[in-house]
């Protein structure tokens, strides 16, 4: 199919925030997830950080709890080494607290671990998703250090309003950014007699692409690193 400013190419992005826009695309945002927000003892937390912490983010939602929750400010951050997993949480954190944050050299947890074989030894505190430990235990064991992983949010499916977008929109993309929002994705499909023309999906991961092909879907894209820009530019390439 030709796509002309009359048949512009539909991409339903799923991820939690919108991409940005780009030229020639329409873009239609479509959370698979809701961010529900959990309640933990900021108290003990801030009572934990007296001393110097490694303090790790896996996504710039972990961050926007823990900042919400004043556990780090500008005046008690830099006595830790803040890591992020990817740039764009890197930046929030950086932009909120005044202090340099660490990137791996890749976005994935391997990349992240050999980060932390590399820095000073300290005790982890760790933020992130409910039910999705990414477990250091091994690695703080032969630092000799604590490993504390904090749950701060969870994600809830929303597959009514993925149906009703797969319904309304038509997609001829789907961008699909984690595990859990490629579950949602198929309980909406399910629900769903087969779309015409099969909506193409896109993976931002091989983890991601792998859940995907467990639940029957075939994936027609990955994107090249775990970058949302990068997974809407990889759909650009294959109409190149």
């Amino acid at each position: 199919m030709t796509f002309t400013p009359e048949t512009a190419l539909r991409i339903l992005d799923t991820g939690t925030r919108p991409a940005a826009p780009m030229d020639g695309v329409e873009l239609l945002h479509c959370p698979a997830l809701q961010v529900a927000w959990l309640e933990i003892d900021a108290d003990a937390l801030r009572a934990r950080l007296n001393a110097p912490h490694l303090v790790i983010f896996y996504s710039a939602r972990a961050a926007e709890a823990v900042l919400a929750s004043t556990i780090l400010t500008r005046d008690n951050a830099r006595d830790h080494h803040l890591v992020a997993v990817g740039p764009m949480t890197a930046e929030l954190l950086a932009n909120a607290l005044g202090v340099a944050v660490s990137v791996p050299a890749e976005h994935y947890f391997e990349n992240l671990k050999d980060l932390l074989e590399k820095v000073e030894a300290r005790d982890i505190l760790a933020f992130g998703l409910l039910d999705r430990e990414r477990d250091l235990r091994e690695l703080a064991e032969r630092r000799g250090v604590a490993f504390h992983p904090v749950p701060v949010y969870e994600s809830l499916p929303d597959v009514a309003a993925l149906r009703a977008a797969l319904i309304e929109h038509r997609p001829h993309w789907i961008t699909v950014t984690s595990s859990r929002g490629a579950e949602a994705l198929h309980q909406a499909l399910e629900t769903l007699p087969a779309l015409e023309p099969r909506p193409r999906l896109a993976a931002i991961g091989e983890r991601t692409a792998e859940r995907l092909r467990d639940l029957h879907l075939r994936v027609d894209r990955i994107a090249p690193s775990p970058d949302r820009d990068r997974l809407i530019e990889a759909i650009l390439q294959d109409l190149s």
